[in-house]
């Protein structure tokens, strides 16, 4: 019995696509009266374990072959399944928002400081390894300029202390951290106009703050270009 009930448990958790985050542990199976049994099935759901109950029934067949019925309620697996994304969820979304409230603190302390900020490891490592070689003089384009939060982030942006209009800079950084993008405006004396290197983006995939800023500025495809 425990056999046919073993293979009709697997069959199940590999036709329902579920093989990679459900397995059978084990199973016991008890006598509940001729050709009755029960059981419950001890299945693995991702890093859980979790005691399911099954049935099977055992009738001799007209040519006396034993035929074994396993009953088992996959909807049972599926509910487990999905408790177990809902916690995951949960989690995830605890820890999003930990680090929303780290990276808020952080940029409050911004605010306080001069734009040296740019060199500390925290602030470089949320951006691309373009920037990391330029920081010095973007620094120097956020002088004189502001830090404010905006709608799902942080921006700042400036300019080189009198050279505003030729010698800019801007930076966005989404408030869980993942998308950090920073602009320079980069002024080209032979031709009169500004060139601007982005860093972290394209110019299409420029975050809204960061795009606003820099059409004000005259920035557009033509004349910008990712740097990493």
């Amino acid at each position: 019995m425990e056999p046919a009930a073993r293979n009709t448990i697997t069959r199940q958790i590999s036709a329902n696509g579920d093989s990679e985050r459900v397995a059978l542990s084990d199973l016991a199976l008890i006598r509940q009266g001729q050709g009755k049994f029960v059981g419950s099935a001890k299945v693995k759901i991702d890093d859980r374990l979790v005691d399911l109950p099954f049935s099977v029934i055992a009738e001799v067949a007209d040519n006396e072959k034993l035929n074994i019925i396993t009953k088992f309620d996959y909807k049972l697996v599926t509910e487990q399944v999905f408790l177990n994304d809902v916690q995951r969820m949960k989690s995830e979304m605890k820890l999003l928002q930990v680090k929303k409230d780290e990276l808020r603190s952080y940029f409050l302390s911004l605010q306080k400081r001069d734009t040296s900020y740019v060199f500390d490891k925290k602030f470089k490592n949320y951006f691309p390894n373009s920037l990391r070689t330029r920081l010095s003089d973007f620094s120097e384009k956020l002088g004189v300029g502001s830090l404010e939060p905006v709608d799902g982030g942080y921006f700042a942006s400036g300019c080189r202390q009198h050279e505003c209009g030729m010698s800019e800079a801007a930076w966005f950084l989404s408030d869980d951290g993942r998308k950090a993008v920073a602009v320079e405006m980069i002024w080209e004396d032979m031709l009169g106009s500004a060139g601007f290197a982005i860093h972290g983006s394209t110019f299409a995939g420029l975050p809204t703050p960061l795009r606003v800023w820099g059409e004000e500025r005259g920035m557009s495809d033509y004349n910008s270009a990712r740097q990493d």
